[in-house]
């Protein structure tokens, strides 16, 4: 139905001559079953007579053998009862049963064979003829056998009825005026090697085919074949999967295994008939299987000489859906008289040069694809600018396409009308950008302002990074300018331990927060007596102003607890942990890991949309070959090359003002230290004095215990004490004020402070540019390794001196990328720059159409031109063919324009009419009155006009005419002319073709009010 054909099946055009040669079959099976079987039924009759007449002997022998055994018990009875008994009378019941035996078999045998006897007991054999029963039985069995048996037709009978049914095609299409031979589709022949061999050595090649389409079921064991064909039986059969297994693995036996026993008999035995119960199929399932295995053996051959001849083999794949069969069928059809891709092996070789005596007009002869220098395959599947290789190519359609690898050659050979259509013309993906450079040459503000200025995203590799863990980890100490609090000396760690008493109480409450239950610190507990008494009673050694700041840093715990922002970091997961290495340990992402973050970039919206700028992405070889194994093909990377004195410059002063911060830092924390040791040295003094006035107030009371005891034992023995003699006043009280202590005691043990030396500012700056250049050697050495890889995959670069001031850097970037940016509309639009008689002989011939836009030049009407560029002999055009028309330029500048971005120039709306042009020129004398007429003479074909020169062109063209004889006159008078002959002049001269299309300027005339 799909196409005009007419169809005809096998089956049903040898249907008659198959009925007549089974008819045939049946009637010569029939025959020789009557012979057959009137021959073996009688040697049956006779052989069961025999049985018969045996079988009577036999009971003759048994009746006589029991009749002498009941004479001799008879005669001798036995004595005694015992074991004879029993064995005489088993003996008799067996031979009596044997009798029983032989006479059913003997009954049997003459009811099938209808035996009669005579008077004297002998058999009389019946008359066996063709209408004897058991003949009648088996000569209908085998002739219903030669029914179902299907006969094979020769393969000259086949093309018989094919050569008639075809030849009725052609009669059909001689009475509608049609082509005669073809449109006709044959299903089910040639099934064998012999029939396609008959149909094809034909002479007139009547019965050959165009094509040959073989239907090939590429997993028989699924069943979905079968299973089509059950569900149109009438009525459906259906079928389990286990029963197509079933009957899919079944093998037909041979007749050998097929013999029946004697009696005609084979019953299946009980166990396989029990195990393949639940299993069995219908007879027509088994053939139909059993049908489809022939084919397949028979397909191999029959490939194999359908590929030896000029026929086209098709082979389809049957277990899809009808439709999508017939569209396969169609689809290969007409591949047959489609443009086909070949094999392209050597760009340069199909290179057209023509040596061209002006170099300016050089013509490009390399006739591309649609897609240019890209690769379609890549472009309609990721959406990705990736240049093609000049060694990997393939012709379709007259034009080249290039390719990214082999693997998308042989996609676009199979498919090229997928990859290379030829309606709408492309639109290219959205601008894809990489910049890298080494640190501080600019990467992040020319990256923000390129990626304002074209409305793109500008996306930070690093700082993308950071921020899938800054949340988790809080602490930036992967940046280089991170610098840690510097350590504190011995003395000043000692004395931070020391904090003051609000520390330590804060200290105190922090510790009780984190101990307590929530319940220990609930605020009815602070708010009532009782309360405060029981906290007390808890906790004695604490206050309950302790307690209420506990409370509150409780409650900030539990506040960031709930707000999953606890002090402590959480648990990084496998991607943040790798991201982590690669910014402090500076390791390499695995492939995993950037497949996770930077692939939807590319594949997802809004970046898939809109574009972006990547900035610091690839850092590595190893991630520029990730983006190229992946895919994701930027449309070029940006490298901003600098110095390195330049980059010095422009980090020293940021890392010399942390450096001066970290410097003031330490100067503060020493003079915290400096005055917490003078307050410490004034405690211990303090300490000191206080012990000393104790130990000088207790050696004071034992002087006087001393002279106390004395006194007393002086006076017990009546003796005056020695001091008694003496005068003396009693020892001073000891005041605190007077205690000194003595230059041992009061030694200065501060630590020597200014034991290590400050680095100075020239140090640090010696020190930081030394790193700076470290780091800059560093990142140039990667960056050269990384250009040298990007070069080895094809992705363009673009290098920028970034040395200069940024708006130099980013106008220079502007100009570089205007190839991708500005004019991307027509990325993939292709013109072709031909000579003016080459456009004016396409034009003739019909070959290109003229534009919409005639004889104007677009590019100067979208810079506003109103006068319609003046093409005349002897004057240079430069045309443009672009798709079917052609468009024609007035400079060589304005080509260059127009073939740079054509599609931005269509849009302009149709020229206006041209319109003559119609000037005077006034002005005093030597004004360039003249010079600037004959400019717009030579630019724009305006025709040149003064008084003198109409005079004498109109003189010249019309001699004899009455204006001509009255100017002479007054010529030849040596007076002036008058204004109205003049005018007249001027008047019949303008009226010329070029002066009504191009337009007239008067050069110096005169203007008076009658004039």
């Amino acid at each position: 139905s799909g196409i005009n054909a007419e169809y005809g099946d096998m089956n049903v055009l040898a249907a008659e001559v198959r009925e007549t040669e089974q008819q045939k079959h049946v009637d010569q099976v029939r025959d020789d079953a009557k012979v057959t079987f009137l021959n073996q039924i009688r040697e049956q009759l006779q052989s069961a007579a025999q049985l018969v007449i045996e079988s009577r002997t036999r009971r003759a022998m048994l009746a006589a053998e029991m009749a002498e055994d009941g004479e001799l018990t008879e005669q001798n009875p036995p004595t005694t009862i015992g074991e004879g008994v029993e064995s005489e009378e088993s003996t008799m019941q067996e031979k009596m049963i044997q009798e029983k035996e032989e006479l059913e078999r003997e009954n049997d045998l003459i009811k099938k064979f209808g035996f009669t006897f005579d008077d004297e007991g002998q058999i009389i054999l019946p008359e066996v003829t063709e209408e004897h029963t058991l003949v009648r039985e088996q000569v209908e069995r085998v002739t219903v056998e030669a029914r179902n048996h299907e006969v094979e037709i020769s393969p000259e009978m086949y093309c018989t009825v094919l050569e008639e049914a075809i030849r009725a095609v052609i009669t059909g299409h001689q009475t509608k005026g049609e082509p005669e031979f073809g449109g006709w589709i044959l299903d089910n022949f040639p099934l064998t090697r012999d029939q396609w061999t008959m149909m094809t050595e034909r002479a007139d090649k009547l019965l050959t085919p165009d094509s040959f389409i073989i239907l090939n079921d590429p997993d028989p064991e699924s069943g979905e074949l079968l299973k089509r064909w059950a569900a149109i039986q009438r009525p459906p059969i259906s079928l389990t999967q286990a029963q197509i297994k079933a009957v899919e693995k079944k093998k037909a036996k041979p007749a050998s295994e097929k013999a029946a026993p004697a009696d005609g008999l084979a019953p299946l035995d009980e166990a396989e008939e029990q195990e393949n119960a639940q299993d069995k199929v219908p007879a027509s399932v088994e053939q139909r299987v059993l049908n489809r295995k022939a084919f397949d053996r028979e397909k191999p051959q029959l490939e194999a000489i359908i590929k030896q001849s000029d026929v086209e083999l098709l082979t389809i794949d049957c277990n899809v859906p009808l439709e999508a069969m017939k569209e396969s069928a169609v689809n290969k059809l007409d591949s047959m008289f489609r443009y086909k891709a070949v094999d392209y092996f050597s760009y340069e070789e199909e290179e057209q040069e023509e040596e061209e005596e002006d170099e300016e007009e050089e013509v490009d002869k390399r006739n591309l694809g649609e897609t240019r220098h890209y690769c379609p395959v890549t472009l309609l599947e990721k959406d990705v600018l990736w240049p093609g290789d000049h060694e990997i190519g393939a012709r379709f359609r007259e034009k080249i396409y290039l390719f990214s690898s082999p693997e998308c050659k042989t996609k676009f050979l199979e498919s090229p009308e997928m990859y290379a259509p030829s309606g709408a013309p492309l639109v290219p993906p959205p601008i894809r950008l990489c910049i890298l450079g080494p640190k501080s040459c600019g990467k992040t503000e020319q990256g923000r302002a390129l990626a304002r200025k074209l409305g793109l995203f500008h996306i930070s590799f690093h700082k993308f990074l950071e921020e899938m863990i800054i949340p988790k980890v809080k602490v930036r100490a992967w940046e280089s300018d991170h610098e840690e609090e510097p350590p504190a000396s011995p003395d000043e760690a000692d004395d931070d331990d020391e904090d003051d008493e609000e520390t330590k109480e804060k200290k105190i409450a922090m510790e009780i927060a984190k101990n307590t239950k929530a319940v220990d610190l609930d605020d009815s507990l602070l708010l009532t007596p009782s309360g405060k008494d029981y906290l007390v009673s808890e906790f004695t050694e604490n206050t309950v102003t302790q307690f209420e700041k506990a409370l509150q840093i409780r409650r900030e715990l539990i506040a960031k607890r709930t707000g999953k922002d606890a002090d402590a970091e959480e648990a990084l997961s496998e991607l943040e942990e790798a991201v982590h290495n690669s910014l402090v340990e500076g390791e390499a992402l695995p492939s995993e890991i950037l497949e996770q973050i930077v692939v939807s970039w590319w594949t997802d919206n809004p970046f898939k949309e809109t574009g972006f700028i990547l900035e610091g992405f690839p850092r590595t070889p190893q991630e520029a070959t990730f983006m190229t194994d992946t895919g994701l093909f930027p449309d070029a990377c940006i490298v901003l090359e600098v110095e390195d004195d330049n980059a010095g410059d422009r980090q020293l002063p940021r890392k010399l003002q942390k450096w001066k911060n970290k410097m003031a830092k330490k100067l503060a924390r020493r003079q915290r230290h400096m005055e917490r040791r003078r307050i410490k040295r004034e405690k211990e003094k303090k300490k000191k004095i206080q012990e000393k006035f104790e130990e000088l107030k207790a050696e004071r009371e034992v002087r006087l215990e001393e002279r106390r005891k004395e006194k007393e034992e002086a006076a017990k023995f009546g003796e005056v004490a020695e001091s008694d003699g003496e005068e003396s006043e009693e020892e001073p009280e000891i005041e605190l004020k007077d205690v000194v202590l003595s230059d041992e005691e009061d030694e200065d043990d501060e630590d020597d402070l200014d034991g290590e030396e400050d680095e100075t500012e020239e140090e640090a700056v010696d020190r930081i540019r030394g790193e700076i250049s470290d780091r800059y050697d560093t990142d140039m050495q990667v960056i050269s390794q990384l250009q040298n890889t990007l070069e080895d995959l094809s992705i363009p670069q673009i290098k920028i001196d970034a040395s200069r001031k940024p708006k130099v850097v980013f106008y220079s970037l502007c100009q570089q990328l205007r190839s991708i940016t500005d004019f991307r509309e027509s990325l993939f639009s292709q013109c072709l720059a031909v000579r003016a008689r080459q456009a004016n002989e396409m034009l003739a011939r019909g070959y290109k159409q003229s534009s919409r836009f005639g004889r104007w030049d677009p590019v100067e009407l979208k810079q506003g031109c109103a006068i319609q560029p003046y093409q005349a002999p002897g004057r240079l055009t430069y045309p443009v063919v672009f798709r079917a028309h052609t468009y024609f330029m007035s400079s060589l500048e304005n080509r260059n324009k127009f073939m740079d971005n054509p599609l931005h120039y269509l849009k302009l709306p149709n020229p206006p009419p041209v319109v003559p042009v119609k000037l005077a020129i006034v002005g005093p004398p030597k004004s360039g009155k003249t010079m600037l007429a004959r400019r717009l003479e030579r630019d724009h074909g305006i025709v040149c006009l003064s008084a003198g020169e109409a005079v004498r062109q109109f003189m010249t063209e019309f001699p004899t005419s009455s204006l001509t004889k009255e100017m002479e006159t007054h010529l030849k008078a040596g007076v002036t002319l008058p204004d109205a002959l003049i005018v007249q002049a001027l008047e019949a001269i303008m009226l010329s073709q070029r002066c009504q299309t191009r337009g007239y300027v008067l050069d110096g005339t005169r203007i008076r009010s009658n004039r």
